[in-house]
């Protein structure tokens, strides 16, 4: 950690690019596609959002890296870098191929691929203290943030309206936001879907100040524009957004972030902390029975009964996963005892899932599982029916998801096999399961899943999507 106050004369030069943009000149020789083919691996430097990131879980970055080394017949390898220097280093050495930041300034060799997101920095403060609501009201607080471009991008506008800035750089985004929720004084600055990410984990934290600014951000790799690196980045990026799957991505890793309560937030982590100790072993075991992951179960068993395990509802379903008798009589077991739910709601969530068309790929798969698990198949079929009349995708969740609503309406029920369910309920059961699911992952990394090496890269490719 380190910190310095700001002036115009030292930091980092900003350079915002929308599309793709030559930095520097040739540098080395420029690195190929058939280069990376040959050696199997196509390496990313990646700066971490947290200590576990993003070396154990996937993201939105990782899956789009890993779409586009499949699109050049390699597997993506990923080299963790501890900031966005490190990053350039790796590149002008030839440690990595491409890197997965924007520079902070102009480096001789390296080009921007095209923009694949816009995001705009963002300044949060701890919830009970002063917010401050423009450059005016920060005076003499201290600014926790990254060593990126962004940083010195808004120093510089705070030193232009008069404020000298006080900056402490850390080396990852879960460090600049448990700083802030742990003191009053410090604010912290990163990108507003990194903090729409980490305020569940963190919910005293909260927005103080957007700055309309737009972040282009882009994969860096060694060479000019017009290389042939460069070259196989625009045309992947150009075919992601004709055919739609850019929007599934985006749609994959954020449409679930969109709504924020705190008080559920704050409930969940407490909920955590005193309940979940009793039955994580169980969880675990019962998702190495069924192969789908034990913290999805988890967040099922959380968004069911907040895993209390004498919880029951108006309809008849009782325990911690909320099973019908019925449903625990075919899965053979007490639904009244805690751990037998959960072995029972698993197998049941494995079932209705082994149970779908084989042609629905991951993730879909287990979402439309998950649906299932609430509304049940005959519902969940309707929906997919009426998605497909209506000519939308029938195996992809983001398709099918509107027509769940629909089940509730009179005269659309009327159309359907099975008559009219609480659709609206199923759609929301699955938001709140990957919610929860995402706490968990952040809480609980996976030890088994280490996916970051230099020398002897290791592939992504059986979980990047999921």
């Amino acid at each position: 950690m380190s910190s310095a106050v700001f002036s115009p004369n030292i930091g980092l030069k900003l350079a915002i690019l929308i599309g793709a943009m030559t930095l520097g000149g040739c540098g080395d020789r420029a690195i190929t596609p058939q280069n990376i083919e040959a050696l199997g691996w196509l390496r990313l430097a990646i700066v971490p959002s947290g200590p576990n990131q993003p070396c154990t879980e996937p993201n939105f970055e990782l899956a789009l890296a890993e779409q586009f080394a499949r699109s050049i017949n390699a597997d993506l390898a990923v080299i963790p870098a501890r900031n966005q220097r490190e990053v350039i280093e790796l590149l002008l050495t030839g440690k990595a191929h491409m890197g997965a930041t924007g520079p902070p300034k102009p480096v001789a060799g390296l080009s921007w691929g095209a923009t694949y997101r816009i995001d705009f920095p963002v300044l949060i403060y701890r919830r009970g203290s002063d917010r401050p609501r423009d450059a005016s009201d920060i005076g003499e607080r201290p600014i926790v943030a990254l060593e990126r471009a962004e940083t010195n991008f808004v120093a510089r506008e705070l030193y232009a309206s008069g404020h000298d800035v006080q900056l402490i750089t850390v080396g990852t985004l879960g460090e600049i936001t448990a700083i802030v929720d742990r003191q009053v004084e410090p604010l912290g600055l990163m990108r507003a879907s990194e903090f729409e990410d980490l305020r569940r984990r963190y919910p005293e934290v909260a927005l103080a100040i957007e700055f309309d600014h737009p972040l282009a951000l882009t994969w860096l790799y060694r060479g000019q524009q017009n290389d042939p690196l460069g070259a196989s980045i625009t045309k992947y990026m150009a075919g992601q957004f004709q055919q739609g799957a850019y929007n599934d991505l985006e749609h994959r890793y954020f449409s679930h972030l969109r709504k924020f309560d705190y008080v559920e937030a704050r409930a969940f982590l407490r909920h955590y902390s005193e309940r979940l100790p009793e039955f994580r072993q169980t969880f675990i075991e019962a998702g190495e029975q069924v192969d789908i992951d034990w913290r999805l179960l988890a967040a099922v068993g959380y968004q069911e009964s907040h895993w209390r395990q004498n919880a029951r509802s108006p309809t008849g379903v009782r325990g911690l996963m909320m099973l019908t008798e019925a449903t625990a009589k075919r899965m053979q077991v007490d639904r009244l005892d805690p751990h037998q739910s959960i072995r029972g709601g698993a197998r049941y969530l494995k079932q209705i899932k082994d149970r779908l068309p084989e042609r629905i790929p991951e993730p879909d798969r287990l979402w439309f599982a998950l649906a299932g698990y609430n509304i049940g198949l005959g519902h969940l079929e309707d929906a997919r029916v009426l998605a497909d009349r209506a000519g939308a995708d029938p195996d992809k969740w983001f398709e099918v998801a509107p027509f769940l609503l629909k089940l509730g309406q009179r005269e659309w029920a009327e159309k359907t096999r099975f008559g009219r369910a609480a659709g609206g309920q199923a759609r929301n059961f699955v938001r709140n399961v990957r919610r929860y699911n995402d706490v968990l992952i952040s809480l609980e990394p996976s030890p088994q899943r280490n996916i970051c090496r230099v020398d002897k890269p290791a592939p992504i490719k059986r979980f990047a999507l999921f």
